[in-house]
């Protein structure tokens, strides 16, 4: 075979070559019918949007539903921490949940801390501390709180001689 030829048949098996890789991209990139997508004319985005309203919705409860055993939990470790023998301990679970879960749980905790600082029972005393702690359950409307104001705002020890007279931890 002449070179011509050669050079002619190469040429010709080249261009088919590149035209088969051309062919298998303009197919491969084609788009095809998916049983699962609705063609654009049918697409109908009340579905999507219902569809996302139903997301938030199961998320919001899920939500929800944490929340509430997150408040459960603050407030059981704070009655077994009240009913605590150990006063150190039960002192430092109260300090770190003073301001957790709901209003009546922070202001029932702050309440119970003040007493023990007006007391010392797991802490030193500290009657500013405990003072402080008092304003703060009565702001969250805790009733006690309130009527320990009312009784010893103005009394020297803030009432801590009732606290240990009465053994109230």
């Amino acid at each position: 075979m002449s070179q011509a030829n050669q050079a002619k048949k190469k040429k010709k098996t080249t261009s088919k070559y590149i035209e088969r890789i051309e062919n298998s991209i303009r197919k491969s990139v084609t788009p095809t019918y998916n049983p699962i997508l609705p063609n654009v004319e049918e697409y109908d985005t009340s579905q999507m949007k219902a569809y996302k309203d139903n997301q938030i919705a199961n998320a919001e409860d899920k939500f929800n539903n944490a929340k509430r055993q997150y408040f459960v939990a603050i407030d059981n470790l704070f009655m077994v921490a009240s009913a605590s023998e150990d006063f150190t301990k039960a002192f430092d679970v109260l300090q770190r949940i003073q301001n957790e879960g709901d209003n009546w749980t922070k202001s029932q905790t702050k309440n119970k801390l003040a007493k023990r600082l007006l007391g010392g029972y797991g802490c030193t005393k500290n009657i500013n501390e405990a003072r402080k702690l008092i304003e703060e359950a009565s702001n969250l409307d805790h009733t006690h709180a309130k009527a320990w104001l009312n009784n010893y705002r103005l009394i020297d020890d803030f009432g801590a001689s009732e606290v240990i007279k009465h053994k109230m931890t």
